[in-house]
């Protein structure tokens, strides 16, 4: 059996989950039957760890972890994350683990719809002040 991950940093304002539940309820609507689950690195509940292992439980042996991180140039994408990924693969080393590597920011799909979006907000005179 096989299970999809969306992997977010986490924040302790409850706001901040918001977004990150909508991607995985488009997620799980494009992936009908399919195991779609999400884990944080800080702040939130389910750990990867705990994600991991419970997807292990229930019989998940190939798990592709899809961060939802928007640069690829910090710690967690080049460090954490693989480092983590490795001490889990450690305890269970029957699972196949799958970072997917690419930051949001590296799809250009991704790209267009925010530099849309920063036009769009200085276009309309939209200020954050």
């Amino acid at each position: 059996m096989r299970a999809l991950v969306l992997l977010a940093h986490g924040s302790a304002d409850p706001d901040w989950r918001v977004p990150i539940d909508n991607i995985l309820a488009r997620v799980r609507e494009a992936l009908p039957g399919e195991s779609v689950e999400l884990a944080f690195l800080e702040h939130l509940e389910p750990s990867l760890r705990d994600t991991v292992h419970a997807l292990h439980a229930r019989s998940c042996r190939s798990i592709a972890i899809v961060p939802l991180l928007l640069s690829g140039g910090g710690n967690h994408l080049k460090r954490q994350i693989p480092a983590l990924l490795a001490d889990i693969h450690a305890e269970l080393d029957d699972v196949d683990l799958v970072l997917h590597q690419r930051a949001l920011a590296d799809h250009p799909v991704v790209v267009n719809a925010i530099a849309k979006v920063c036009v769009h907000a200085f276009l309309d005179g939209t200020t954050t002040s």
